[in-house]
């Protein structure tokens, strides 16, 4: 007998069509091999509970074992403890050289199990018995389906170093590419709260008391996953069909709450499901540039273009690209600055589940508002390379002062904006609106910036292009909570610029409207006496 019968071989338990059927159990029938059937069972709601399975042939029940032998691979998945694997051995009046039907129940419920694709078909030299005899699964039904699953991570994967690349085999992989590595805010060159913020005390201990001033930042992977499911609606990563990927969230590594805003139900502890028509096969093999947050400019630098980036290093030219459907002329110019041209992006529809033939993970510049990550952060920094700070012949660029303004987006103003701009002009700042330009534009404007002053919002994200020393003064509404108090603090820290903030009041008659639709008073007087000392390099409070 072959040494299949004895342990079965640890085939993944994921194939095309790959779906679980909604009912209380899940499990493959993998393939025939040497006249053994092999595959695995398993009931979510018992996890420890060993299922009897029966396999059919030609629609006629055959043989009978428990799904009870230990599986790698369904421990890696998350299934239960593993040992849900069966493999028996077909009656020898099947050894006729033909072509039959094969299936697989539980026997409890007469509960179907789906077949694996590609389909196990094996006859070996052990096994010549078998040898003409064929195999191939019993139709099934295409009835709507739903997906069950539980969080994995990429650091679960099996390593490989950055030197090896990726081997290119069956199984998921994953390359590491920093430590985690502890970031600390910088001591602000200047933090005040102007007359007229309601709560100055609740302000300072919110902005400097109520989070400490390091955070462990997350390290960065880039996996390959074979076979792996793409949500294009969300860009939800499934590695296989009983997994979401954890990473593929702006999440923190904590949880998937969102998921349930998406169309997936909740079952219980991370165990997430969703109803499915059906799952389409792509051949193209994809790095998912995709996220929760594609419109905003901070987020597409940050969770999009910085994976470009990271990825850069294993790109062979083979992978293309893929993004949501409709990019803006911006996105596309930010992509081709990281080396992505538009011949490698592959737009999805919205709301289809998507099996393509590997899809690269890639972590993106953040695990959480505010926690960027310092090497992503330094990759989007080399953008400026290719966009250099064009000054006369033989002369040292010139460096610039900056105040970016909100005037032309439709929310969160500055009240008082004309005054606070005249002011500035005395002391040599001119007011740019990044909506307006390009991105090699806004580049070339922050690399050469000396000093940069602009309200909350996603203008100051370009402080990543900013050198080393840049005077960063960020004007803030009251009521802004750490994640958005702290993230231009956390980004001039890892960029080693002085950072101030001034926090403002909100503009009279509008304290009852949301915070995103707030407008804010400055102090102009107040910016102007604090202004020398702060170009001057002079902290104070």
């Amino acid at each position: 007998m072959s040494t299949v019968a004895q342990g079965g071989p640890d085939l993944a338990p994921a194939g095309e069509p790959g779906i679980a059927a909604r009912a209380a159990c899940d499990g493959r029938l993998e393939g025939v091999i040497d006249g053994v059937a092999v595959g695995w069972a398993h009931d979510p709601t018992a996890p420890h509970r060993r299922l009897q399975v029966g396999v059919l042939v030609d629609g006629e029940l055959v043989a009978k074992t428990a799904a009870d032998i230990p599986r790698e691979s369904l421990v890696r998945e998350g299934i239960g403890d593993g040992r849900h694997g069966f493999c028996v051995e077909l009656p020898a009046h099947l050894q006729d050289g033909a072509r039959h039907t094969a299936g697989a129940v539980v026997l409890a419920s007469g509960e179907p199990l789906r077949a694996s694709s590609p389909f196990a078909m094996v006859a070996s030299a052990a096994a010549p018995e078998w040898a003409g005899t064929r195999f191939q699964p019993a139709a099934q039904s295409t009835s709507p389906t739903s997906l069950r699953q539980r969080p994995s991570t990429q650091a679960q994967f099996p390593r490989r170093e950055p030197a090896e690349g990726f081997s290119g085999g069956p199984d998921a992989e994953t390359i590491v590419l920093n430590d985690h590595v502890t970031v600390e805010r910088s001591q602000p060159l200047h933090f005040s709260i102007q007359h007229r913020v309601a709560d100055p005390a609740g302000e300072r201990h919110r902005r400097l008391g109520e989070h400490g001033r390091e955070y462990l930042a997350e390290r960065l992977f880039v996996s390959r996953l074979p076979g792996a499911l793409v949500d294009s609606g969300r860009f939800v990563i499934s590695p296989t069909e009983h997994q979401y990927l954890l990473d593929s969230f702006r999440h923190g590594g904590r949880h998937a709450q969102g998921l349930t805003r998406w169309g997936y139900t909740h079952v219980e502890g991370n165990v997430y499901e969703r109803e499915i028509d059906r799952i389409e096969a792509r051949n193209e093999s994809v790095v998912v540039l995709g996220a929760q947050t594609n419109l905003n400019y901070s987020h597409w630098l940050l969770e999009s273009v910085a994976r470009a980036l990271l990825f850069r290093p294993f790109d062979d030219g083979a992978a293309l690209y893929l993004t949501p459907h409709h990019l803006q002329p911006w996105q596309h110019e930010a992509l081709l600055l990281a080396g992505v041209p538009p011949e490698r992006i592959l737009p999805t529809e919205r709301r289809k589940l998507l099996r393509f033939r590997e899809v690269f993970a890639v972590s993106r510049g953040m695990s959480g508002i505010p926690m960027l990550i310092p090497d992503a952060v330094s990759a989007l920094a080399t953008l400026t390379e290719a966009v250099p700070v064009s000054s006369p012949a033989g002369q040292p660029p010139a460096r610039r002062r900056l105040y970016v303004s909100r005037a032309q987006v439709q929310r969160r103003h500055i009240s008082n904006e004309a005054d606070l701009v005249e002011m500035l002009a005395h002391h040599g700042f001119e007011a740019i609106h990044p909506q307006t330009l390009t991105v090699r534009q806004q580049i070339e404007l922050f690399a050469g910036a000396e000093a940069v002053i602009g309200s909350f919002g996603s203008g100051l994200t370009n402080l990543i292009f900013s050198p080393p020393g840049t005077l960063a003064l960020e004007l803030q509404p009251e009521d802004v909570d750490f994640g958005g108090n702290a993230f231009v603090w956390n980004l001039t820290s890892i960029r080693e610029q002085r950072f101030a903030q001034v926090v403002c009041p909100v503009t009279e008659g509008m304290r009852h409207l949301p915070l995103d639709r707030r407008d804010m008073t400055v102090d102009v007087a107040h910016i102007d006496e604090l202004l020398p000392g702060l170009l001057a390099g002079q902290a104070g409070n």
